[in-house]
């Protein structure tokens, strides 16, 4: 889903708190490659990926051609499989969409708000974090970095990087179970200048008509989001080992209503809650009728897993949720029933 569900840029400057089987030198050698990784795209380049999507229907296989310019601008075509013939734009926090001749669409995009020595050190302290022997990608070379779940509730991903420029020439995901959820890899890459005209935001588009989760767009401050839904935001009183709130936005309801959202992550795993309505108590109060077309009443907790998402419905007291993370939906239904 959605790219990559996209992993946060800044510099690192904190110092990092080792953990457990991670010695220092080679924390000290992951950070610095973590950094790089993570960090903003300072190499302009084309390449070919082959991309693999698990789903619960069977994997999808796309190859993609990739062109950076090395200054927050990319470019992906997909050659065939199921997105055959779709292309994506970015340009810096901006994103469009197309299938063949049809128009562009713009795209919500996530704008991740952790600073880069925030994601390193949760990563190092939350995960069992190992460098592997180099090998080789595309003609490149890769060191490979194992990120994996120091707790049973938790996904775990394998990058391979190449030291040099910080690209992720292999990429793969896996689900709190060991299920893989996507991997990606370079088959072709080469560096390349290409002309700005290639990532100039299109003329004309379409924007989307999204509600739901799929309408979340990231705001400033829990009080930003306050300010402009004039709705209390509810937390958890039972959050995972190692989470801690990384974003607030806002999502627009089926009915146009604007409400809070809350993203936790801990490095690399990552949950969200977004609030749907207002909750009204256990008796047949102020939205007791919504709440049971919403899939029962106050007090259900309904969850249901893929392979690449858990997704848990509350109907709470104060508010009825939708939470929707990477982590098992047996964690994800603890935190809902913790809301109020």
């Amino acid at each position: 889903m959605f790219k990559c569900i996209r992993f946060i840029k800044y510099v690192f400057l904190a110092q990092i708190t080792l953990c457990v089987g991670v010695s220092n030198a080679n924390a000290q050698d992951a950070a610095a490659l973590l950094t790089k990784a993570f960090g903003r795209a300072i190499y302009a380049y084309e390449g070919t990926q082959s991309t693999t999507l698990s789903m619960s229907s069977g994997n999808i296989t796309s190859e993609v051609t990739v062109i950076c310019d090395g200054h927050g601008g990319e470019k992906r075509f997909y050659r065939n499989g199921a997105m055959k013939g779709v292309e994506t734009l970015q340009v810096g926090k901006m994103m469009w969409r197309k299938s063949g001749s049809e128009r562009w669409i713009e795209m919500p995009m996530v704008d991740d708000r952790i600073a880069i020595s925030v994601l390193v050190r949760d990563i190092l302290n939350n995960y069992n974090v190992q460098l592997k022997p180099a090998v080789k990608i595309a003609g490149r070379n890769a060191v490979p970095i194992w990120i994996d779940a120091k707790r049973k509730y938790n996904p775990s991903r394998h990058i391979w990087v190449n030291p040099a420029t910080g690209v992720i020439l292999k990429d793969a995901l896996y689900a709190p179970d060991g299920a893989m959820r996507s991997v990606s890899f370079f088959t072709k890459i080469r560096e390349f200048r290409p002309t700005s005209m290639i990532f100039q935001p299109p003329g004309v588009f379409d924007l989307p008509t999204l509600f739901g989760p799929a309408s979340f767009v990231p705001r400033g401050s829990a009080q930003a989001v306050i300010n402009e839904t004039q709705m209390n935001i509810y937390y958890p009183s039972y959050v995972p080992m190692g989470y801690h709130p990384a974003m607030y936005g806002v999502m627009i309801t089926g009915s146009g209503r604007k409400m809070p959202v809350i993203r936790y992550s801990d490095g690399l795993g990552a949950f969200t809650i977004f609030q749907r309505g207002m909750g009204g108590g256990f008796g047949r109060g102020p939205g007791y009728g919504r709440r049971m077309r919403n899939g029962g009443g106050p007090g259900t907790c309904v969850g249901d897993t893929d392979i690449q998402h858990a997704i848990v419905t509350y109907n709470g007291v104060k508010g009825n949720y939708i939470l929707i993370g990477g982590i098992s939906v047996s964690e994800l239904k603890k935190v809902a029933l913790s809301l109020p």
